[in-house]
């Protein structure tokens, strides 16, 4: 032993000194070790160890010694059911300490799962120990221990582990229990753990099965209580776990990407959807067919809406990126639809439209913001909807003249009103192009366009309905000539910058009124009126395009 210390310190001053005569003479051999103290580092390598295994099935025999005592009454059920559940955190909490490899604090993670949840539903569903909500928290208690064992120990696979237990015990407890809010409230409290584990250790790919399996749950439970066929949730607490659910979820995005100043991920993008689609579309659909809850849950939606826009804009001066302005606008569109849906009807609704395309309109333009350009043209396909404007246009521009012929309402004068504003939104650059202000200009003026030949058609039809009788041909030569006025009207319009992509609706117009003379004048019409009609498209066909060739280009940009 002496002479080989000697060696190694020789070999030591060699590495130190280049020229150490024993560092010329000959390299030192690697110094020999003993084969048994190879084999921990072996075996903490591989992840494996035969001994670990031998140690795990004596702790699960202790967890069945435990139920024998049990079952044979040296220890009443509900003290074993407590001592087993120390049990098998006692492992988890043995497993927290630096002097535990991680190989070895995995087993013992894999060991706590494998006694606290098995014992959980045995004690469940065999001796009626715990009810649905103390059931939930013993899984939440077990799975808190576990979460921090996988996160100190950084012990990825024993957060798998958690998972799949969860996943798996939590629907079959819904099942036997009959109890669902508990169990979503911990797959509640189960997804957003995955989810900040994404954020801090970039364990991407647990926080989706979770979710996953939340959203599913929340749909079934808000079938059920909308088709009346679970007694034991009242919709007002479906509506509330819904909201909750995506509540939740929004909040929870919304620290990381505003406090933190983060970009959009892709989870957050599609969970925000299904969220919205399985729990907040779930709990309108449970307010609507129960008839209960509408009002609070539309001022919920709408208070959530609000503070989307203000997010979004947050963005704009803290000068974030594009993505996350998107993100939120666009969730605040949708909200805002949904709660206006849910709060307003009739008049009231279209003026509601009206109102926020107008003021989307002004926000596009004063923030030099494209998306609220097709924000506004949203809010008047709503308002078109709200305001029965968007069939009326069927009715009087297109299909069989009706009988007897509609009149207008002040609903769609609002609307009318409301489109020849935003219409007049002025150029937007976005990165150099003016394309994506041209697009949400084109939607805007083919909305301006339906709700001004519509309010047009509506009291002309009236007068030729009066006077000629309901007379389907007179009526197809008005429907010709309206249509032919507008697609002069936009092409004449394009040579402005604020309407230059009226070009485009005047070349959809010219294919509009080639269909709609074959279908409607060559059918209905009579050799008179024909005349008329095709005389009319003819100049429609010579003059629009005349006046297309002249179009402005907004900045001299080209599109």
């Amino acid at each position: 032993m002496e002479a080989r210390v000697a060696e190694l310190e020789a070999w030591r001053a060699s590495l130190r000194n280049p020229l150490s005569p024993v560092h010329q003479a000959a390299p030192p051999q690697r110094p020999a070790v003993d084969d048994d103290s190879v084999e921990p580092e072996v075996s903490e390598a591989s992840g494996f160890d035969l001994a670990l295994v031998g140690r795990t099935l004596i702790v699960l025999g202790g967890a069945f010694m435990l139920r024998a005592a049990s079952d044979s009454g040296a220890v009443p059920i509900v003290a074993g059911v407590a001592l087993g559940l120390a049990y098998a955190a006692a492992f988890a909490l043995f497993a927290m300490r630096e002097q535990v490899s991680r190989v070895s604090a995995s087993f013992h993670g894999y060991a706590s799962l494998l006694v606290a949840f098995p014992l959980i539903w045995e004690a469940t569903k065999k001796f009626g120990i715990f009810g649905p909500w103390s059931a939930a928290l013993a899984l939440a208690g077990i799975s808190a221990l576990i979460v921090a064992l996988s996160w100190r120990r950084r012990l990825n696979g024993v957060a798998w582990g958690l998972n799949l237990f969860a996943l798996a015990l939590a629907p079959l407890m819904m099942l036997f229990t009959v109890a669902a809010a508990p169990f979503i409230v911990y797959l509640l409290a189960l997804g957003i753990t995955t989810l900040w584990m994404g954020y801090e250790l970039d364990w991407h790919l647990l926080r989706w099965p979770v979710a996953l399996e939340l959203d599913v749950a929340m749909f079934a439970v808000a079938f059920l209580v909308a088709t009346n066929r679970n007694g034991t949730m009242t919709p007002a607490a479906a509506i509330g776990l819904g909201f909750g659910v995506f509540a939740v979820y929004l909040v929870a995005f919304a620290l990381r990407t505003v406090a933190r100043q983060r970009d959009i991920v892709p989870f957050e993008i599609v969970q925000a959807i299904g969220a919205y689609l399985a729990c907040l579309g779930a709990a309108v659909w449970v307010a609507r067919s129960r008839d209960i809850g509408g009002t609070p849950l539309a001022l919920a939606t709408l208070a959530f809406a609000v503070g989307c826009y203000a997010l979004s804009f947050a963005f704009l001066s803290r000068r974030s990126s594009t993505i996350n302005f998107s993100f939120y606008s666009t969730l605040a569109l949708v909200l805002t639809l949904t709660a206006g849906s849910l709060l307003v009807h009739g008049v009231a609704s279209s003026a509601l439209w009206s109102l926020l395309a107008v003021a989307a309109c002004w926000a596009a333009a004063r923030y030099l913001k494209t998306s609220l350009a097709f924000h506004a043209g949203v809010f008047i396909v709503a308002g078109f909807v709200a305001s029965d404007l968007l069939t009326l246009g069927l009715r009087t521009l297109f299909l069989p003249p009706p009988s007897p012929w509609p009149s207008g309402s002040g609903a769609s004068l609002l609307v009318m009103v409301a489109c020849l504003y935003v219409a007049w939104l002025r150029p937007i650059e976005h990165e150099g192009s003016y394309e994506p202000w041209s697009w949400a200009k084109l939607i805007l003026l083919v909305e301006g366009g339906w709700a001004v030949a519509t309010v047009a058609m509506l009291g002309i039809g009236l007068l030729v309905s009066t006077a000629a009788g309901e007379d389907a041909g007179s009526i197809a030569v008005v429907r010709t000539a309206l249509l032919s006025l507008l697609t002069i009207g936009a092409a004449w319009a394009s040579r402005y910058e604020r309407f230059s992509p009226g070009r485009w609706v005047a070349s959809g117009m010219i294919v509009v009124l080639i269909m709609k003379l074959i279908w409607d004048d060559f059918r209905n019409g009579r050799a008179s009126t024909l005349f008329i009609s095709l005389a009319i498209v003819g100049i429609a066909l010579i003059v629009a395009p005349r006046l297309g060739r002249k179009a402005s280009v907004p900045g001299g940009a080209e599109f």
